[in-house]
């Protein structure tokens, strides 16, 4: 169990981020609106004193009177959004105080019922976040009801989670995202860039200084005006915007207007004939070499062989995961979803270079496992191997989250080797806990109940011809006793524990 409260807080770093910079940006924009109210009722009141004309004074003073009602609708909107971020930090403030009141008010006592219970709500809620937030950034986006659909604000919203995520700042994300992705919109990306142009430059500066999305989406914009034949339009882009980005990074900023540049020499139609497959031209093979125009041909192709790049639709996929790299990094939002962070981390910590034997791994059943099978060490009775309190890095439902994530350091556990853990908590080397629990003398508890030394010797040097499953059906006949509290559990109670 975590006992500290700074954890959750590193791992909620986007839920008080990300209401902050929304709260920033709402409380600018009330800021530049009042402002604007403010000088256009100063130039109106002007206007209304120097005009004689009785029916256009009581033109402009209606015309004052609606701006003055637009005015005040639109405040009491930026104040409710306001009001309803307040309220988010507020209850996610809440949410930590209560991890810090569990911590001090059960510290020594996690054994007990209570403690766990509470325990386990906390960090269910916790579990059922990351499944929200993976959900809601891999879901399918529906461009006219995405948050209707979207099955990560469906759950969080049955679940009563949803004033703990902020998915509507997500799905603005993947809203712009997939505009540009699968409809080529720049539009709505350069009026984002606009509206961001302060946030975008302090990301720059904190990441690469060399790369800007503004560049990159005009540079864009140039491209497909060379596609469609609009030069005039590109130059223009290429002489207003392109040539600005020129001080930021000139070797490589300069060689891509260069390379786009050179786009304009060729004709349009030689251009799109450069995008479609190369025809066939097998059968000039031989007289080409003596054909003075088929190798002018080759030559000018083998020119523009570099510029192709500039006009596949790659590009597209590329501009649309920058521009989501700088909206989750201006907002606080996790590059990727925290629950594939955490799994990769435990599931790292865990691996080591013993796991996932493919031996092991194809003898395994592909039939459906019951959640039950982990929990309780039962006796194998179908004949499905290596799945009863078996390392999880191995089991058949993990492989494909953990076949390739990079191993452990540690070769085996640093504490025992094959490690249990018993109801108090205690964790001790298995082999010893049976042996152990016989020469134990002194307690008030029935010997009977313990296995012998001298029978677990001998059931150990026999495993290999009785069987796993033999051997362990002879041990569930006797219960172990823990060597320092004396309290004897049975064997279904032990769990198999993998600490490194």
């Amino acid at each position: 169990m975590i006992h500290s409260v700074d954890f959750h807080l590193q791992l909620k770093q986007s839920q008080f981020r990300t209401p902050i910079e929304v709260l920033r940006k709402n409380f600018k924009c009330i800021q530049k609106l009042v402002e604007t109210q403010k000088s256009y009722c100063i130039c109106q009141i002007k206007l209304i004193e120097n005009t004689r004309n009785k029916q256009e004074k009581l033109d402009l003073i209606d015309a004052t009177i609606r701006q003055q009602e637009m005015f005040s609708s639109d405040i009491e909107r930026m104040v409710k959004e306001h009001n309803k971020y307040i309220s988010k930090l507020k209850l996610r403030v809440h949410k930590l105080k209560q991890f810090q009141i569990i911590y001090d008010g059960h510290t020594g006592k996690f054994s007990s019922e209570e403690a766990l219970a509470k325990y386990a709500a906390v960090y269910r809620e916790e579990i059922n976040l990351l499944l929200i937030d993976f959900l809601l950034k891999s879901s399918y986006m529906d461009p006219i009801h995405s948050d209707k659909y979207n099955s990560g604000v469906i759950l969080a919203k049955k679940l009563g989670l949803d004033n703990l995520i902020d998915y509507d700042v997500i799905l603005q994300g993947l809203e712009i995202y997939n505009e540009i992705k699968f409809h080529k919109n720049l539009k709505i990306l350069i009026k984002w860039c606009t509206e961001n142009k302060k946030s975008l430059k302090a990301i720059q500066d904190e990441n690469d200084p060399k790369s800007s999305l503004k560049f990159e989406t005009y540079f864009q914009s140039f491209i497909e005006n060379v596609k469609l034949a609009e030069l005039s339009k590109a130059l223009e882009i290429a002489s207003e915007y392109l040539v600005n980005f020129l001080d930021m990074n000139v070797d490589e900023n300069l060689y891509k207007i260069a390379s786009g540049a050179a786009l304009l020499c060729w004709n349009r139609t030689y251009l799109d004939d450069t995008v479609r497959p190369t025809h066939n031209r097998e059968h000039e093979k031989s007289y080409s070499f003596y054909d003075q125009s088929m190798n002018m041909v080759n030559q000018i192709e083998g020119n523009i062989l570099p510029l192709k790049e500039l006009l596949e639709e790659s590009k597209w996929s590329k501009l649309a995961d920058f521009f989501l790299f700088n909206f989750n990094s201006i907002y606080g939002i996790s590059q990727k979803p925290d629950l594939l962070l955490l799994l990769s981390v435990g599931a790292t910590a865990l691996k080591t270079r013993s796991c996932v034997r493919p031996s092991t791994f194809s003898e395994v059943s592909t039939r459906d496992i019951n959640f039950d099978d982990y929990l309780i060490d039962t006796k194998n009775k179908d004949g499905r191997i290596a799945i009863h309190n078996e390392c999880p890095i191995c089991s058949p439902d993990l492989y494909e989250l953990t076949h390739d994530i990079p191993f452990s350091h540690q070769v085996k556990s640093n504490i025992y080797d094959d490690p249990v853990m018993l109801p108090n908590g205690n964790i001790y080397q298995y082999d010893k806990l049976i042996s152990k629990s016989s020469k134990i003398s002194g307690e008030n508890f029935d010997r009977s109940k313990l296995m012998p030394a001298q029978l677990f010797k001998e059931l150990k040097d026999s495993i290999g011809t009785l069987g796993k499953n033999e051997f362990t059906g002879l041990l569930d006949n006797y219960e172990s006793l823990d060597p320092l509290t004396g309290e004897v559990f049975k064997r279904e109670q032990i769990t198999k524990v993998f600490p490194t």
